[in-house]
């Protein structure tokens, strides 16, 4: 008789990226490195002052944040209860 080996299967939590950028470093950068590395092109300059934003298709990759030589990106992840 065969042995049935059971499996015990945890429910996926989703995570949920949230980023908060400040302002005064950001500024100072002018080659903004963090909107070449984007691979969903989730960042974007808001006129009229060119202020990064990242909006809802990010993908929490933390390319941008890596890329920013002035560590004006920071990255807090949420998890969902199980």
């Amino acid at each position: 008789m065969p042995v049935t080996v059971g499996k015990t299967y945890k429910p996926i939590r989703e995570v949920e990226v949230q980023y908060e950028i400040d302002d005064k470093k950001c500024k100072e950068c002018k080659d903004r490195p963090c909107l070449k590395v984007c691979p969903v092109d989730a960042i974007h300059e808001v006129p009229p002052d060119n202020h990064i934003e990242i909006d809802e298709k990010c993908i929490g990759c933390i390319l941008c944040r890596e890329a920013c030589p002035y560590d004006a990106i920071k990255m807090k992840t949420i998890l969902s209860e199980p």
